[in-house]
């Protein structure tokens, strides 16, 4: 893709050259807030983020044994056996095109190569579920639409697809807004790539004005801002 040709020619190398050494794995976080959870990329499990604990989201026990086995060529559980079928099938995973993506390494990496304990230079978040759709391959964390049916309807389930009730924390959610919001505000200037979802991110306007009050007070030349929409809003 063109992204990873620009990045191929910019920035710091991932260090890291065993064969499952991944550079999500050391760079990227994702947070679902509305499930008080976090992994390490989109395809990892996801594990609990408790609010004592949220600013050391990126370096929980779990991702911290997943980089010391990736260190020595094993491969985690949880979520990276996506990355190791493709390439034990012969395919192109997204582990091997991440190693090849130049500034997106941790930068204690560039210090020392075998650390553990990183800074994430990609963050991704899921916000609130606030959203006007209701996809059949959504779900209630992600979709209030659907949230609300479940509650007038019950539990769909039918032809082999279910889409299970969920009780959203709404009160803790807030509480790890909060949280988030101060985290970035305190660390935006380190990542290179900031990823908003939701729901549908354009109607959730705490999130949208508080990330750009965000990026006034503190500017960051060096960040992509990447937004995911349904492109079904006003």
């Amino acid at each position: 893709s063109n992204l990873i040709d620009i990045k191929r020619k910019e920035g710091a190398i991932f260090p890291i050259k065993t064969a499952t050494a991944c550079q999500y794995k050391w760079g990227w976080s994702t947070i679902y807030l509305n499930m008080l959870g976090t992994a390490s990329c989109h395809r990892a499990g996801v594990m609990p983020l408790a609010a004592e604990d949220f600013d050391n989201f990126h370096n929980l026990p779990k991702k911290l044994e997943d980089r010391r086995l990736m260190l020595q060529g094993k491969w985690p559980q949880g979520g990276c056996q996506s990355c190791e079928m493709i390439e034990r099938s012969g395919g192109y995973s997204d582990r091997m095109s991440g190693v090849q993506m130049r500034g997106l390494a941790a930068p204690e990496l560039l210090e020392d190569p075998t650390a553990v304990e990183v800074s994430p230079t990609i963050l991704e978040i899921f916000a609130e579920n606030t959203c006007n759709l209701s996809c059949i391959y959504c779900n209630p964390s992600l979709s209030s639409k659907i949230e609300q049916e479940n509650i007038k309807y019950g539990e769909f389930w039918q032809n082999h697809v279910r889409i299970p009730v969920v009780n959203v924390p709404r009160d803790q959610t807030a509480q790890h807004f909060e949280l988030f919001m101060s985290w970035l505000d305190r660390n935006i200037t380190k990542l290179r790539r900031l990823h908003l979802l939701g729901g549908e991110t354009f109607i959730q306007h705490d999130l949208m004005t508080g990330v750009l009050d965000t990026l006034e007070r503190n500017p960051s030349p060096n960040l992509t801002l990447c937004t995911f929409s349904n492109l079904n809003v006003p």
